[in-house]
């Protein structure tokens, strides 16, 4: 049964992703109100191909009608209220909307960009241009009018003025691909790895039954330990 949207409470789009170690992660998301829900670290074992992924799929849905995030959010596991919480991404802070029993939380598009070091804050002399060429602009939060000669903070949901950095985006989006396809690729330490494990699985199958083993030679017990060495350094590169 999908999940309801904790502004809306309409059903959310579950979709699935790749996840790290060959794991997926199923994510929900509203195109309406334009939020996606993670559950406890999901946002984490997202692969960066996925992140790519999810963005793009956020942005496409960026041009339909967008409904305003209600006032009072509900965890869509638990029906508590989400707290307002607050995190940081190198120099960029950006809010998420927390369950507080730890199911997961709620973060809007606009605010997911911002964790990936997509969007900047205003300042300076951008905001100087830009109240050149306007008056008002909307929120990128909640897409309320921001009177750009009076504030610099929504009175709605109290996001302070940021635009999308095409710079910014560009080196994500360069470096989540770059990641994506060196992490698809094969690389020397995991052929190696495998080569290690199709010949250890070779060996086993032609060892002696359990009643030949008292004969062997003491040159298969080195042979054990070696084997023993090889799973390890398996193991390792495997990491």
């Amino acid at each position: 049964m999908p999940l309801s949207c904790p502004s809306c409470r309409q059903p959310m789009t579950a979709e699935t992703y790749p996840g790290h170690y060959g794991r997926t992660v199923q994510i929900d998301l509203c195109p309406r109100c334009d939020v996606l829900w993670f559950d406890k670290l999901e946002n984490l074992a997202l692969a960066p191909g996925s992140v790519l992924g999810l963005l793009e799929r956020m942005a496409e849905a960026a041009g339909q009608e967008r409904v305003r995030l209600a006032d009072r959010l509900l965890c869509p596991r638990c029906d508590a209220p989400l707290r307002l919480g607050h995190r940081m991404t190198k120099d960029t802070r950006y809010e998420v909307a927390e369950c507080p029993a730890g199911h997961g939380h709620l973060i809007s598009f606009y605010n997911f960009l911002k964790e990936k070091g997509c969007v900047r804050p205003l300042r300076g002399e951008k905001l100087k241009a830009l109240r050149a060429m306007t008056n008002s602009v909307p929120c990128s939060n909640c897409g309320a009018p921001v009177d750009l000669h009076r504030t610099t903070t929504c009175a709605h949901c109290g996001s302070p003025l940021a635009l999308l950095d095409p710079d910014a985006l560009r080196e994500t989006l360069a470096g989540l691909r770059a990641t994506a396809e060196r992490r698809a690729a094969p690389v020397p330490e995991q052929v190696a790895a495998d080569m290690i494990l199709a010949r250890l699985e070779a060996e086993r199958a032609m060892r002696p039954d359990p009643g030949e083993m008292r004969r062997v030679s003491s040159s298969w017990g080195r042979h054990g330990l070696l084997e023993t060495s090889l799973i390890a350094l398996v193991k390792r590169l495997l990491r």
